[in-house]
């Protein structure tokens, strides 16, 4: 009876562990935004830029010998 005991006691506390690694080892995964932030300075000849610019973005993948990630992006000016 007392062997009965501690198994279940056993198997009880078991199951609790399992279920809250489970449960504190999952992450959701959500989506990146759209939005960054530039810190850095950009410069027309040499002075800070001042006005409105067509902007290019090109994302690349320095692990395999700088290869270009998806195609690249325009952005008028607003």
């Amino acid at each position: 009876m007392v062997q009965r005991l501690i198994m279940k006691s056993t198997m009880l506390f078991l199951t609790s562990v399992v279920l809250c690694s489970v449960s504190f080892g999952v992450n959701p995964a959500f989506a990146q935004g759209t939005a960054f932030t530039y810190q850095g300075i950009l410069n027309v000849a040499g002075n800070p830029a001042n006005g409105d610019f067509d902007m290019t973005f090109s994302l690349f993948n320095a692990d395999r010998g700088d290869s270009r990630v998806g195609s690249t992006i325009t952005s008028p000016p607003c």
